[in-house]
C-alpha cells in the first residue's frame, strides 16, 4: 500500500508544524492505516524518550546559581583586592605596552567604568609587569579576557581580545 505521509510531513506533523487540513489529512490516515499508526506510535515513544535524555543530560550538566555567584564572588575578590598606589606604568613592560594598556582600559570602562576596567587591568596583570613580547603580551590578553568576561560579558572580553591582538 502506498502512504501519502511524506518524510517532511511525519516530522511537521511530530513537531506540530503543519497546517491544519495537512495535519487534519496526516491524523485520518494514521487513524485508518495500522501500519501508519504503529509507526506514529514509534515515533512518539522516540520523541519522548529523546527528551527525557535531553532534560537529564541537562540537568546533570548545568553549573547551579550558586556555583555561578560563588565564581563570580572569588573574580570580584581578586580585583577588589587591595594594591597599593598601582599605575600602569608600574605593571608595564614598557612605553608600547603602556599605550596598549591605556587602549585596553579605554576599551572596557565605558561597560564597566573607569575604575573596573583599571582593576581587571591590574589583575589580570598580576605581580608580573607586562612585556612586549608576543607571548607574554598573549597571556596577558587571555587572562584579562577571562576576568573580563566575568564581570562585564562575553562580549566585551571578545572585544578586548579583537583590540588587543591588533595593538601587537
Amino acid at each position: 500500500m502506498k502512504h501519502p505521509i511524506s518524510y517532511d510531513e511525519w516530522l511537521g506533523h511530530l513537531d506540530g508544524a503543519l497546517r491544519e487540513a495537512d495535519a487534519a489529512r496526516v491524523r485520518g490516515h494514521i487513524e485508518g492505516c495500522t501500519e501508519c499508526k504503529a509507526t506514529w506510535d514509534d515515533l512518539l515513544a522516540a520523541t519522548a524518550s529523546l527528551r527525557g535524555a535531553a532534560r537529564e543530560f541537562l540537568s546533570a550538566h548545568t553549573v547551579e546559581d550558586a556555583a555561578l555567584r560563588r565564581g563570580r564572588e572569588r573574580v570580584l575578590a581578586r580585583i577588589r583586592a587591595p594594591q597599593g598606589s598601582v599605575a600602569l606604568e608600574s605593571i608595564a613592560g614598557g612605553e608600547l605596552t603602556i599605550g596598549r594598556l591605556r587602549r585596553l582600559q579605554r576599551v572596557v570602562a565605558p561597560v564597566c567604568g573607569a575604575h573596573t576596567a583599571f582593576r581587571l587591568i591590574v589583575a589580570s596583570a598580576g605581580r608580573t609587569p607586562v612585556r612586549d613580547g608576543a607571548a607574554a603580551w598573549s597571556r596577558f590578553l587571555d587572562q584579562l579576557a577571562e576576568l573580563t568576561s566575568a564581570v562585564c560579558g562575553r562580549s566585551t572580553a571578545r572585544l578586548v581580545l579583537r583590540i588587543g591582538n591588533s595593538l601587537v
